[in-house]
């Protein structure tokens, strides 16, 4: 009795109010303020509540929150409504000019706050439905966007948009029965959220035009829901694919996990519409991937496959993005006449994030493909994983476009070789044939065979496609060195084998592959050092000859592949003279660069004649390390030999002066083999053959010395052969070895009548002394050991007579002695 006895005096006072006040505004002509309005529902609202709280505190509460949301209804209706549009009796009541919306709009913003805050603490009300609470969250949700539709300012969609999910996560939480995972809560949030955002992007791109000024486009509430929406999504599909598949998110509900997909796939589509949206196709893009992730989480491939699904899928993926960038323009234009802005210019050639994933994708499936590889047993799945890294070339070949043109068909064309590659490993089994030595082959065979194709068609190449000309160009040193590592692994490995086997344990395959290519290594190799028209890295002449050097160190390899895999074919007479099979080659080579010259093929003939002046190092120093039958002495005067040969064919000096090193090394090897030869008991047998040598080589290469060096070489040679001797005689003795100063004195006379056929002072000079010594030696000899002493006497009366007579002549013929004294100094040092 007492709350209904309140309950009526307080409609009783409220009436009583609502009358004073229209009395007092008819009599002083003030007009009521859109607050007396407001509180006056507001009363209204709180005396209803009031009256029906004597059921229930929680139903008075509940009413008031409906009255509240009722009160901001009417005050966002009332800021609507223009002066003309309020009927005539509420014009003569309240002031409604002046700034009656906006006064309207603040207490109707107000009173919201309290209805929100109502709601939300009713919520705890257990006893009864909490659409008490919900309902008013929705009405309230939809004043918001009513707000901001009268006023375009954008944080009504903000608040529009958060009590909108707010409703949705109460209706999850208290209302919808059945399973409740997180998965469910958080789908279902993406799914409103997505599509409410179309609303806000359309209400974003109506305000935009009527505000009269520019704001910033990334706080567009419809920007922050897409990107939110997108991020949640990935979220919760990296978190299931994480978890273990019990406990995954996507698969609570399989159907609402589309639903939710579909609506943010849809927002991101109406993003477009939106020219500030610059994410919007990059996140269309990856939505394509969260759509692909769904399905196969959903889907559960074996993992056997799941890797194999994924590079196709990647592959597929990349190919349609591609085709869909190369005709960007027709489906631009397209989209156009649809509404949606243009983003990009006609001239645009390239998108930086486009690129990034590309190039991302294609290396993520080239990996996968590599994994697919070496791990999968089925012929199928990794053929069909390299066929789709190879179309990863179209897919690149699309964005060449541009300044940046260049590096993407490097990139393609590497791409595509690695897949061929790839194609070729599929063809071996891991675990049976799948070894890294068959793998190498293949590798060294694209490589390599690639490169030859190339150099084929170039010219035709040029003509066709001179821009992917000259990226092929540039990847082919890269792939030339990727087939020479593989090149020498597989020998490598072929080494390993033969010294811990004994023998070299690979497929033939493998063996005949290997020296297939070689053999067209060489080939080819040649070719490009011939015609500039098939050089693929456009060398000079110069530079071509390397081409040559390649061709000599893979014909090399070649012989080492068949000396390993094929051993008895290099037993018998090769293994037993093999120095001599080098040397054969080694005179082989200089001869053909001889003949090459005279035709004027340089690029050939230099090359081949260095490696045959090098040639025979490698015989005389294996020498020491593999036997053979070949006496050292006979290796040596061969080498000999091939260095005369070039000091005459070249007038070299160095090669005459090698030449004689080598002969002479021969020579020494063989006296110090004999017992009674050695250097300390006949040194001119060990140092009277080099300084001839010598002496031979300066008179053959006389045109490329100068005079001061030829005089040097020719005292030098000329003392080591007339002191070698004397030395000799010291040595061994004349009573030992009467014939020594005989030997010297020959020498003197040979270099005496030398110097005067060819009119050197020096021969005639040195001559003259050494034999004055070998004549004194012998006098010496047999007065001592013969008792001949009366020699000396008739020595000195024959020297005496001599310059007696050589005065008597320079004093009769005084003209002529001392022309011909000039003369001498005109002769030669």
């Amino acid at each position: 009795g007492t709350i209904a006895a309140g309950s009526f005096l307080g409609w009783l006072s409220l009436v009583v109010m609502l009358v004073a006040l229209v009395w007092f505004s008819r009599t002083r002509e003030q007009k009521l303020s859109p607050i007396t309005a407001a509180g006056a529902l507001w009363a209204f609202a709180c005396l209803i509540a009031f009256s029906v709280s004597e059921k229930s505190g929680w139903l008075g509460l509940h009413v008031l929150t409906v009255g509240a949301t009722v009160v901001t209804a009417a005050m966002v209706g009332a800021s609507s409504l223009s002066p003309a549009d309020i009927p005539a009796p509420f014009r003569k009541l309240f002031d409604v000019e002046g700034g009656w919306a906006s006064r309207c709009r603040l207490l109707g913003v107000v009173s919201g706050a309290i209805a929100v805050f109502l709601s939300l603490r009713t919520v705890t009300d257990s006893q009864a439905t909490r659409w008490w609470s919900i309902g008013p969250l929705l009405a309230l949700a939809a004043l918001a966007t009513t707000l901001h539709w009268q006023t375009l300012r954008r944080r009504y969609l903000y608040i529009a948009g958060f009590l909108l999910n707010t409703s949705v996560t109460l209706w999850w939480t208290f209302i919808l029965t059945g399973y409740k995972g997180l998965g469910n809560f958080l789908l279902t949030n993406v799914f409103i959220a997505s599509v409410a955002g179309i609303l806000w992007v359309a209400l974003e791109l109506r305000a935009r035009p009527l505000r009269g000024r520019e704001q910033s486009a990334a706080l567009s509430f419809h920007n922050v829901v897409a990107i939110a929406t997108g991020a949640m999504l990935f979220v919760v599909i990296l978190a299931s694919v994480i978890a273990p598949r019990s406990e995954s998110l996507l698969l609570e509900i399989p159907s609402l996990t589309w639903i939710a997909f579909v609506s943010v796939v849809a927002l991101m589509a109406g993003t477009l519409w939106d020219k500030r949206a610059k994410y919007s196709v990059a996140g269309l893009y990856f939505l394509g991937l969260f759509g692909a992730a769904i399905a196969f989480h959903q889907l559960n491939p074996r993992s056997v496959r799941m890797p194999w699904s994924i590079t196709i899928l990647l592959a597929v993926y990349s190919l349609v993005v591609a085709l869909l960038w190369r005709y960007r323009e027709t489906i631009i234009e397209q989209a156009v006449r649809a509404g949606i802005p243009r983003r990009i210019s006609p001239e645009t050639t390239e998108l930086a994030w486009l690129a990034a994933v590309t190039t991302m994708a294609t290396v993520s499936l080239s990996c996968l493909a590599l994994m697919i590889q070496l791990e999968n047993p089925q012929f199928g799945l990794r053929a069909t994983a390299a066929l789709a890294v190879i179309t990863q070339f179209f897919v690149l070949a699309q964005f060449a476009e541009g300044h940046n043109a260049e590096p993407w068909r490097r990139l393609a064309i590497a791409v595509l070789v690695s897949g061929l590659v790839l194609f070729g490993w599929s063809w071996l089994t891991p675990g049976v044939n799948g070894t890294w030595l068959n793998r190498s082959v293949i590798l060294m065979l694209a490589a390599f065979g690639f490169t030859a194709l190339y150099a084929l068609f170039l010219e035709r190449i040029r003509e066709l496609r001179p821009a992917w000309s000259n990226a092929v160009r540039f990847t082919i040193p890269g792939l030339l060195g990727a087939g020479v590592i593989a090149l020498f692994f597989c020998l490598g490995t072929e080494i390993f084998y033969h010294l811990n086997f004994g023998a070299v344990r690979i497929h033939p395959f493998s063996l005949v592959a290997i020296g297939l290519t070689l053999a067209a290594a060489v080939i080819i190799c040649v070719l490009f050092a011939l015609s500039p028209a098939h050089d693929p890295l456009g060398l000079s002449e110069r530079g071509r000859m390397r081409y040559v050097y390649v061709a000599e160190i893979m014909l090399a390899l070649l012989f080492l592949h068949i000396r390993l895999t094929m051993p008895w074919l290099f037993t018998g007479f090769i293994e037993r003279y093999w120095p001599l099979a080098v040397m054969v080659i080694a005179y082989f080579g200089v001869v053909t660069s001889e003949s090459l010259r005279r035709r004027k093929l340089l690029v050939l003939a230099q090359p081949m004649e260095r490696t045959g002046v090098f040639l025979p190092l490698l015989p005389v120093l294996g020498f020491w390390l593999a036997s053979s039958e070949v006496d050292f002495s006979l290796l040596l005067f061969v080498v000999g030999g091939l260095y005369g040969l070039l000091s005459v064919l070249r007038r070299s000096f160095a090669f005459g002066v090698l030449a004689a090193v080598a002969g002479n090394a021969g020579l020494w090897y063989i006296l110090h083999r004999t017992p009674d030869y050695q250097f300390l008991q006949h040194p001119q047998l060990w140092l009277i053959p080099v300084a001839l040598s010598v002496l031979l080589a300066a008179y053959l290469n006389e045109k490329n010395l100068s005079e001061d060096q030829m005089a040097g070489i020719r005292y030098l040679a000329l003392v080591t052969i007339y002191v070698s001797s004397t030395a000799d005689i010291f040595i061994n003795g004349v009573a030992n070895s009467p014939w020594l100063p005989l030997i010297l004195g020959s020498f003197s006379l040979a270099g005496v009548f030398a110097g005067i056929i060819f009119r050197i002072r020096g021969l005639l000079l040195l001559g003259s002394v050494f034999l004055l010594l070998s004549i004194i030696t012998m006098i010496w000899y047999a007065s001592v050991n013969l008792g001949w002493t009366w020699l000396w006497y008739v020595a000195g009366i024959v020297t005496g007579a001599t310059i007696i007579f050589m005065f008597a002549v320079f004093e009769k013929k005084r003209g002529e002695v001392m022309r011909v004294v000039e003369g001498l100094k005109e002769w030669e040092r």
